[in-house]
């Protein structure tokens, strides 16, 4: 069974904007407003939802043999950052130096992602970006811990202190003692820098959306991406910890994605 869940929504105020590209040739005005949403498309081959979310609804994913029912994917992410195209005005910034093409960035977030076929959920929306062209988005799937950023992040979710990702759900090794809960916990870290092809263009006053993209069906693979593995295998300091962890990070993608319906713009 797959429980509805909502996605966590940000309030601005937890947004800042930091330096941008100081092009005097730039339009002057309001900026953009630039939205985050996030969707998790349907394993391959799940049958379509006569509800129109077909895409979306998550569903329990086979390998003929083993059977595994996600119930709850829940994910830390901070540093959310969209990354100007580079031009003359915004050189290459040394190690250890503020990005001077860096247009905004969070504090750390939780998003609950949504398994229900609902389709795309937004996560927070940015007004006043300013109007250019962005050719990459970057985030750090964060391990929350005992550090001046984190403070208010584990005031108000204390259960994710050193705890990256959760998932919950069953898991059928298909040897006849049926489905069996499982908690899958991370302490991963890990900086995700992710190209927008084809590039954001926004101007003064746009409205515009970027999706990520989490295929969550294909987290739980062995090596061979066709047996399934049991997650509690794979939480932190487990056999199977370094499989996983590579596939999350190969499931993810970014669009550009402005009527929010799940495919690239």
């Amino acid at each position: 069974m797959i429980r509805s869940k909502l996605l966590w929504a940000l309030p601005a105020l937890l947004l800042s904007v930091v330096a941008a590209c100081e092009d005097s040739t730039s339009p002057t005005g309001d900026g953009a407003t630039v939205s985050l949403s996030v969707a998790v498309p349907a394993p391959a081959g799940a049958v379509a939802s006569v509800t129109g979310g077909a895409m979306f609804a998550m569903v329990p994913v086979t390998d003929g043999v083993r059977t595994l029912d996600i119930e709850t994917v829940e994910l830390v992410l901070k540093e959310i950052e969209l990354e100007m195209e580079e031009s003359e005005d915004c050189d290459d910034h040394l190690e250890g130096e503020e990005d001077s093409c860096e247009e905004f960035e969070t504090d750390p977030v939780l998003l609950d992602l949504p398994l229900d076929g609902s389709g795309v959920a937004q996560a927070f929306e940015i007004p006043g970006v300013p109007a250019g062209t962005y050719d990459e988005v970057e985030f750090e799937i964060h391990t929350p811990e005992d550090d001046p950023g984190d403070d208010q992040f584990l005031l108000d979710h204390p259960e994710f202190d050193g705890i990256s990702i959760r998932v919950t759900g069953t898991f059928d090794d298909g040897q006849g003692g049926g489905a069996q809960p499982f908690t899958f916990e991370s302490n991963m870290s890990q900086e995700q820098e992710m190209d927008l092809v084809p590039p954001l263009v926004v101007g003064d006053g746009a409205v515009a959306n970027v999706t990520l993209q989490v295929d969550v069906s294909v987290w739980f693979y062995a090596a061979d991406g066709e047996t399934l593995i049991d997650p509690a295998t794979a939480s932190t300091g487990q056999p199977n910890e370094s499989v996983v962890e590579e596939n999350i990070q190969n499931s993810l993608h970014v669009y550009e994605d402005d009527d929010m319906d799940g495919e690239d713009d």
